[in-house]
């Protein structure tokens, strides 16, 4: 009889332990699967976040080479224009705000994008848009983005009232362009796709870029860097390389214009111009060709 109790007890603790264990695997299982969900939810949102950033950075390149980039009308159609109460509002985010519109061309201007603006600029939502507490409107519709056409500045409004993702507090603001084409800083000079007869000074040196962007198909742009260097000291001036940061650029197709040599490494390219040298007034010229299959950040160079 004593065994029989002792063989009931060591089988109902075994059955409590196994409780205990299922409880703890259903518990963990649980969390896996709602870190999963949450994972999921906010690569969908950071990644709708670089799709609109793509979009609008586009668009200026295309508006530009129209030469209506300057034009409000050119905007109006894939935005909605806000005013500058809204703007201030997120002046501590935003970098390039203004309080007299009258300062900045229509270019840089800050635009709202709705659900049906982001389907004009190419960018299909099948979520529907609820206004919630901390939203807000232009000409009565949600505005989910803010946006600057010209800086390629992208803020969402809409998913989170701190503007961040609630899993893993990662920041819904990016900016493609920090700096204006005239602006000098440090070594480096930043141009963009699109930008034409950029002249700076760079030491005693005179830099003159143009470029160029022509759609070849669907899933990429060409791209060409025209560079033309020159000296304007008084005595000889050697080069060793000229240095391009391409950003998210891939697979440049060709230095021409000499017999230079091009070396990359992570999206930095080397034109080395084999210590070449530059009389009086006398000037160097070469091209880079590339395939561009994601138009964002600034390009800079330096002269070694």
């Amino acid at each position: 009889m004593q065994r029989i109790k002792e063989e009931k007890g060591i089988t109902l603790i075994a059955l409590v332990l196994t409780i205990v264990l299922l409880v703890s695997i259903v518990a963990v299982s649980i969390n896996y699967a709602y870190d999963g969900i949450s994972y999921g939810q906010e690569k969908k949102i950071v990644t709708e976040l670089e799709q609109v950033q793509q979009a609008v950075m586009q668009k200026y390149v295309e508006i530009k080479q129209l030469n209506k980039d300057k034009e409000e009308t050119s905007y109006i159609d894939y935005a909605k224009k806000l005013d500058i109460s809204t703007i201030n509002k997120y002046a501590n985010i935003l970098k390039n705000t203004y309080t007299d519109e009258s300062a900045v061309d229509a270019s840089k201007y800050y635009y709202g994008l709705t659900k049906s603006n982001l389907n004009e600029l190419g960018i299909d939502l099948k979520k529907d848009v609820s206004e919630k507490k901390y939203t807000i409107k232009a000409e009565g519709d949600t505005v989910l983005y803010i946006v600057n056409f010209y800086y390629g500045e992208v803020l969402n409004v809409y998913y989170s009232e701190n503007h961040k993702t609630s899993y893993s507090n990662r920041n819904l603001y990016t900016i493609g362009k920090t700096t204006s084409e005239e602006k000098l800083f440090g070594n480096e000079f930043a141009f963009y796709w699109g930008d034409s007869n950029i002249l700076s000074k760079y030491g005693d040196y005179e830099v003159t870029i143009n470029t160029s962007l022509e759609n070849n198909s669907k899933d990429y742009s060409k791209g060409k860097i025209n560079v033309k260097i020159k000296n304007n000291s008084k005595n000889k001036k050697t080069i060793s390389n000229v240095q391009f940061d391409m950003g998210n650029i891939t697979d440049i197709a060709n230095v021409s214009g000499s017999p230079y040599i091009v070396e990359r490494e992570k999206g930095v390219i080397t034109v080395n111009t084999n210590n070449i040298e530059i009389d009086e007034q006398t000037e160097i010229s070469f091209y880079i060709s590339a395939r561009i299959y994601i138009i964002f950040s600034s390009r800079k160079y330096k002269i070694n």
